[in-house]
């Protein structure tokens, strides 16, 4: 199951696959046993400076940005009508 985690550097292109499920562990415990034995891949996001946690809205954030950077087919293709 479990593969070790992965570096994934700013700009670097990538592929996403097509079915993809993101988990994220609570900032006590992190992720159940059963999810990291699970999981293909495992991220972590590095901490610089005095904070010690990212809020869950900001790890989300950041990982959906870098998907998008990753594989440019995430993008929107709703038109402008669409997006209102």
């Amino acid at each position: 199951a479990g593969q070790p985690a992965v570096s994934v550097r700013s700009g670097e292109v990538a592929e996403v696959p097509e079915k993809l499920a993101i988990v994220f562990g609570t900032e006590s415990v992190g992720c159940t046993e059963e999810m990291l034995t699970g999981a293909d891949r495992r991220v972590y996001l590095p901490l610089r400076g005095f904070a010690d946690s990212l809020n869950l809205s900001v790890a989300a954030a950041l990982c959906c940005l870098q998907l998008f950077h990753m594989d440019s087919r995430l993008g929107s293709d709703m038109s402008e009508e669409e997006k209102r």
